[in-house]
C-alpha cells in the first residue's frame, strides 16, 4: 500500500482539488469533498467581527466560509505553513454551527458567541486530543490524552480549527526550521522564513486569526514580521495547561504564554474577550453532532489529518460538551432547558473554569488614551535597530503626541543589558539538559539547535577563552555574545531567581518614578529574521530579540501591531565593520527587506492588556489616515529625534 498523499506539498504548480485533499489514505472518499458549497464571494480580509455580523445577518452559512479558507490554505502549499489539518472536521464543525444558527436565529434575544464560525489556525506546541504536540521534533508523535483548556474555550466560543501550524524546532527559533516538515515561508517573500507556519496562513488569508506560543518574544515577532499584530498576556491571565515548554520548571520564571494573532486590532480585542470575560456566549452541545470515533496515527512522519484520524471525529467537541454539562449542572450556573429544540441547550452563558484569577475584562473601548503616559523606548544598547525600524519607531512616537495623547517621553529602562543576560540564563544555562531531554540526540536537532547546543555544553573558561580569541579575530558582536551561554550550577541558579525578581522591581520602580503607564519600543532590532544558523550567530538572534524577551523577565502583558513597510532606498545607517561576519549579515539583512512589514511593540502594566489594545488602535487609525515624510531616519537624526521627543514631553508638562 502507497503512503498516503492527503498533504505532499510539491512544488510543481498542479495542485490537487478539494475533493483529493479530503480523500482517505485507501482512497475512499468521506463523503464531504462533493457536496461542499464553495463561496467564492467569500474574500479572506474579512476580519472576526465582520464575518459574525454576516452570519447573524444571514447573508453567509459557515460551511461555505470553512471550505472558501480550505482552499485558501490548499493554494498557499508553496509557503508550507501547516503541520497537521483537520479540514474534515472543521467542515463538519462547521455544519454543526449552521444548524445552531438557524435555531438561533429564530430568536432575536440570543446571543452567538463572539468567535462564531470564523476559521482559525493553532501553533503545533499546543494540545490537541488526537493530533501529536511535536513542537518540531522528529520522534514526538504520541497523542495527547486531553486538549489545552484555552483550545477548549476557543472552540467553544465558536471558533472552527482548521489546522496546527508548521512551529520551529523547540518553539524557540526565530525561523520555523525543524526535521520534520520544510521550513514555513513567508507569503510576502518566498526566499524568507516565518517564525511561524500559523502566522503564515493568517497573513496569506488562509485563516481569519491564529493562536500562538510566545516565548523571548517569538509568537509576537513572528506575527509582525507577516505583518499581523498580536498580543502576549500578563503570565497567570490564561492558562497554560497543554502547552509545550521545553524547560519545565522554570516556566515560572519566564513564562511560555499561548499568544492570539489576527490582522487587526478589533478582532485581538475580540479572542481576548472570548478567552477572558465571563459574561459571553458559549457553544457547549456538540454531542448530536460526533458520532465518529478518533482513530490512530500511523505512519507518523508522513503529514497527519482527519482523513487518517476518521472524518468528523474530534474527541474534543465530545469533551467540551462533558465539561459544559458538568458547569450547567453546578450549583452557580443554571442547568440548561431539557427540551432538545430550545435554543437555551444550544447556546449557553456559563463561567469559564479554566481562568485564573484576574480583574474583569474591560474593552479597549472605554479606555481613554489621551490620559495615558507613554514611553518611547528606542535603543536598549545590545543591538541598534535597522534604519527603518527607527523610522516607524519616531512616527508611532509622533502619532501619538499628535493624536492628543497626554505625556509622551523618552525612556529607557533600567539595564536592558542585563535583562538579556537574565532571560538567556533562565533558559540556555542548563548545559543542554533540557534540549536533549526531548532531541534525545543531537543528531534530531536542527542546524540552529546544534548551534544552540554546541554553545551550551561548553564551560564557562571554554566560553571566555572562545569569546577572547573571536574579539581578536574581529567578531566582536557574536565575542559579546557568546557569555550568554554559560552553565550554572544550582546554588547559581537559585541566586538568579532571586536576582530576576530584584530586576523585576527595580524595572517597576523605574516606571513609577517617571509615572509611565505604557512603553513602546521595537519588537526586534532586524525586520526579517537572519537565515544564518552558524554558532557565529547563535547569540545575535537573542540579542536582536532582546527588546521582546524585556517583557518576559518582567513579566508584563506586550503586543506587536504593524504600522508600516519597509521603504526603497531606505538609509542603512549601522556602524559596521567589513571583517565583521555579525555587521555583514546584518547590512544584507537591511538591505533585502524593501516592502517587508514594520511595526512597534506595545508594552503595559499588569493586567493592563486593554490600555495596550487601545494604544495599538489609536496609532494603527494614524497611520491609515495620515501620510508621513519620506525622509530617512539616519542615526544622527535618529538622535536629534530623540532629544526633540524629551523637549516637548518637559515642556508639556511644565505648561500643564
Amino acid at each position: 500500500m502507497s503512503k498516503p498523499v492527503a498533504w505532499q506539498f510539491k512544488y510543481d504548480g498542479a495542485f490537487s482539488r478539494l475533493g483529493r485533499l479530503l480523500q482517505r489514505p485507501g482512497g475512499d472518499s468521506d463523503g464531504l469533498a462533493h457536496d461542499i458549497p464553495m463561496a467564492h464571494t467569500v474574500h479572506s480580509t474579512h476580519s472576526a467581527a465582520q464575518l459574525v455580523d454576516i452570519f447573524e445577518q444571514g447573508g453567509l452559512a459557515v460551511e461555505s466560509v470553512a471550505a472558501s479558507h480550505v482552499q485558501r490554505i490548499e493554494a498557499a502549499r508553496p509557503v508550507n505553513a501547516i503541520a497537521h489539518h483537520c479540514f474534515g472536521t472543521a467542515i463538519a464543525h462547521a455544519r454543526s454551527l449552521n444548524s445552531i444558527l438557524r435555531r438561533a436565529q429564530r430568536h432575536e434575544d440570543v446571543e452567538l458567541p463572539p468567535l462564531f464560525g470564523v476559521p482559525f489556525v493553532v501553533s503545533d506546541g499546543i494540545d490537541l486530543q488526537g493530533y501529536p504536540t511535536t513542537a518540531g521534533i522528529k520522534h514526538r508523535f504520541d497523542l495527547p490524552q486531553s486538549t489545552a483548556p484555552v483550545l477548549q474555550r476557543l472552540i467553544q466560543a465558536g471558533g472552527v480549527l482548521l489546522a496546527k501550524g508548521n512551529p520551529p524546532q523547540m518553539l524557540l527559533d526565530e525561523a520555523s526550521r525543524n526535521r520534520i516538515w520544510k521550513p514555513a515561508r513567508s507569503p510576502h517573500r518566498l526566499n524568507y522564513f516565518s517564525c511561524s507556519g500559523e502566522a503564515s496562513i493568517v497573513a496569506y488569508g488562509g485563516a481569519v486569526w491564529g493562536m500562538t506560543v510566545d516565548i523571548g518574544g517569538t509568537g509576537r515577532v513572528g506575527a509582525l514580521q507577516q505583518g499581523l499584530c498580536a498580543l502576549r498576556p500578563t503570565p497567570g491571565l490564561l492558562n497554560t495547561e497543554g502547552i509545550f515548554r521545553f524547560y519545565g520548571d522554570r516556566v515560572r520564571l519566564v513564562g511560555v504564554q499561548p499568544t492570539p494573532l489576527a490582522r487587526t486590532v478589533d478582532d485581538l480585542a475580540l479572542i481576548m474577550r472570548a478567552l477572558c470575560s465571563d459574561d459571553v456566549s458559549l457553544v457547549h452541545d456538540f454531542a448530536d453532532y460526533v458520532n465518529a470515533p478518533p482513530g490512530n496515527a500511523n505512519n507518523k512522519l508522513t503529514m497527519l489529518s482527519d482523513a487518517k484520524l476518521g472524518a468528523g471525529a474530534w474527541p474534543l467537541l465530545a469533551q467540551s460538551s462533558t465539561t459544559q454539562n458538568a458547569a450547567a449542572s453546578s450549583p452557580s450556573t443554571p442547568p440548561p432547558s431539557s427540551s432538545s429544540s430550545s435554543v437555551s441547550s444550544l447556546v449557553n452563558k456559563t463561567n469559564c473554569s479554566d481562568r485564573r484569577p484576574a480583574p474583569a475584562w474591560r474593552q479597549y473601548s472605554t479606555i481613554n488614551v489621551d490620559a495615558l503616559r507613554v514611553g518611547i523606548f528606542m535603543s536598549n544598547g545590545v543591538i541598534e535597530p535597522a534604519a527603518s525600524v527607527r523610522r516607524v519607531l519616531y512616527q508611532a512616537a509622533e502619532s501619538l503626541s499628535k493624536s492628543g495623547v497626554r505625556s509622551v517621553r523618552m525612556w529607557t529602562p533600567p539595564r536592558p543589558t542585563r535583562a538579556l543576560q537574565l532571560f538567556c540564563s533562565l533558559v540556555l544555562s542548563d548545559s543542554g539538559k533540557s534540549l536533549l531531554e526531548h532531541l534525545r540526540t543531537a543528531r534530531h536537532g536542527t542546524a540552529a539547535t546544534k548551534s544552540i547546543l554546541r554553545l551550551q555544553r561548553m564551560s564557562d573558561g571554554t566560553l571566555k577563552r572562545l569569546s577572547t580569541w573571536l574579539a581578536r579575530l574581529g567578531q566582536e558582536e557574536a565575542a559579546r555574545f557568546l557569555p550568554l551561554f554559560a552553565p550554572l550550577d544550582s546554588n547559581q541558579y537559585s541566586a538568579l531567581e532571586e536576582e530576576v525578581e530584584q530586576y523585576r522591581s527595580e524595572f517597576m520602580e523605574s516606571l513609577d518614578r517617571e509615572q509611565l503607564d505604557i512603553v513602546v519600543s521595537p519588537a526586534s532590532a532586524f525586520v526579517s529574521p537572519l537565515q544564518r544558523t552558524s554558532t557565529l550567530f547563535a547569540g545575535t538572534k537573542f540579542a536582536a530579540m532582546s527588546y521582546a524577551s524585556l517583557a518576559d523577565v518582567v513579566r508584563l502583558p506586550a503586543g506587536v501591531v504593524t504600522l508600516s513597510t519597509v521603504r526603497r532606498f531606505e538609509e542603512i545607517s549601522r556602524p559596521w565593520k567589513p571583517l565583521n561576519s555579525v555587521h555583514r549579515e546584518m547590512e544584507r539583512q537591511d538591505e533585502a527587506s524593501f516592502s517587508l512589514p514594520l511595526g512597534v511593540q506595545v508594552m503595559g502594566r499588569e493586567f493592563c492588556e486593554p490600555e495596550i489594545l487601545a494604544v495599538m488602535a489609536r496609532m494603527k487609525h494614524y497611520f491609515e489616515t495620515t501620510q508621513f515624510s519620506n525622509k530617512r531616519c539616519s542615526l544622527s537624526r535618529f538622535k536629534r529625534i530623540s532629544a526633540k521627543i524629551t523637549t516637548t514631553a518637559a515642556r508639556r508638562e511644565a505648561t500643564r
